[in-house]
């Protein structure tokens, strides 16, 4: 299993009252200002930020150099696991919040964590909601969000409620016993990570807004082929540990559907966007993978979508069909 854990002999640096906000950052130089501006904003101050810069080609580093109060790490381009790993071990708080470097938090944010793991000791991870917004960092209209009080390790397994990682506050003990980002599943690492503490560990939800989710086409969630693979890792990954049980069992089943249907029609989307434009490598690669991973039963359900989408897509503008 490839992650990072601790040597928890050597805790000298440590100060337990301490949050660590951890930013990786891979070409996201031109939000990078917002994410760090939001944390410097906290109520709460004992704070430390580390901005990772995964081995970005555009102004990430000077622009992270900017800030006083920032500590800049820098690594060849690893991926945002292997980024999140190496900053963890260069942090010295108690607590730890993962915040992408397109999004930010509110002001409030980390006072809410530690309230909430403070009135909760035995819990590894306090997680709050999210509010979208756009690519210039206007809020946007945001579907109401789950409130998860009980049985959360199936209820995550069922359904990911946590929809972005900087609403999460993490004890700094949880990495005693837990690997860390799991590199294999990329852009799941985060759903990885809260499926594993959960399984073995209490964890905590509330309703509050903490965070802001920026929306926009270079987002990693965006990349659907990329998504679809690593959330079937991860789910797969579970097998192991639920196969006897049965309520877990039917819940990674609602969870394998759930994600066949939705990435699904993403990945039709995707071939309605690339086929008119005579991509027809891209459409052939996102067919391929939908045909692949996702159960027979969902195919022909998008079949009469998928004929469409071709039928359409093989029309001059006049609406006659191409030689």
């Amino acid at each position: 299993m490839s992650g990072i854990t601790f040597n928890w002999e050597v805790p000298s640096a440590l100060h337990p009252e301490r949050v660590s906000v951890i930013i990786p950052c891979f070409n996201q130089g031109r939000f990078l200002p917002d994410a760090i501006k939001s944390v410097l904003a906290q109520t709460y101050r004992d704070l430390e930020v580390l901005v990772m810069d995964d081995g970005s080609t555009d102004d990430t580093g000077e622009v992270a150099s900017t800030y006083p109060m920032v500590r800049l790490l820098q690594q060849r381009n690893q991926g945002v696991a292997t980024a999140r790993n190496a900053a963890l071990r260069e942090s010295t708080g108690g607590y730890l919040v993962f915040l992408d470097a397109d999004d930010r938090l509110l002001p409030y944010a980390l006072d809410v964590g530690i309230d909430a793991l403070a009135a909760r000791p035995s819990c590894a991870f306090a997680a709050g909601h999210c509010r979208f917004i756009g690519p210039d960092g206007t809020v946007l209209p945001t579907p109401p969000q789950r409130m998860v009080q009980s049985d959360h390790y199936r209820q995550l397994l069922r359904r990911n409620y946590i929809w972005n990682p900087g609403s999460v506050m993490y004890r700094r003990t949880v990495f005693e016993t837990t690997v860390g980002f799991r590199t294999c599943v990329g852009p799941t690492a985060d759903y990885d990570l809260y499926l594993r503490i959960s399984k073995d560990r209490p964890v905590y939800c509330h309703s509050t807004i903490v965070a802001e989710y920026r929306r926009h086409e270079a987002a990693m969630t965006c990349n659907a082929s990329a998504m679809l693979k690593a959330e079937r890792a991860v789910l797969q990954s579970q097998w192991g540990h639920i196969k006897k049980d049965r309520l877990s069992r039917d819940a990674y089943k609602v969870a394998i559907r759930q994600s066949q249907t939705h990435y699904a029609g993403e990945l039709l989307q995707h071939i309605s966007t690339v086929v008119p434009a005579g991509e027809w490598r891209a459409a052939s690669g996102s067919l391929s993978l939908l045909l692949r991973y996702c159960a027979p039963g969902v195919v022909r359900q998008m079949t009469g979508r998928i004929k469409q989408t071709l039928r359409a897509a093989l029309l001059n503008p006049t609406g006659h069909a191409t030689e």
